[in-house]
């Protein structure tokens, strides 16, 4: 699972980042964000490695120009040390 985080409250971003990810053959899902904005969920159906989903929905936010956009996991990996 992953998510990217839009903090505006124009929808046009959002479906903007859906289309991109549906033509890389990713299926997201719009939430509303109680305070504002948008979530996009992402599920995968194979074990997806933190850094790798990462990387791919930094890269579709980078091709529609919003670089800076937050997307969890922010964590590459988990370890012995990690709390939750």
């Amino acid at each position: 699972m992953a998510v990217v985080d839009f903090d505006n409250d124009d929808l046009e971003l959002p479906k903007k980042f859906m289309n991109q990810a549906f033509r890389w053959g990713l299926p997201g899902y719009i939430e509303k964000s109680k305070s504002k904005g948008f979530y996009i969920w992402f599920f995968f159906e194979i074990d997806m490695i933190a850094w790798k989903a990462q990387r791919i929905l930094l890269h579709l936010l980078q091709k529609i120009s919003q670089p800076n956009t937050e997307v969890f996991p922010k964590q590459d990996y988990i370890d012995s040390s990690t709390s939750f």
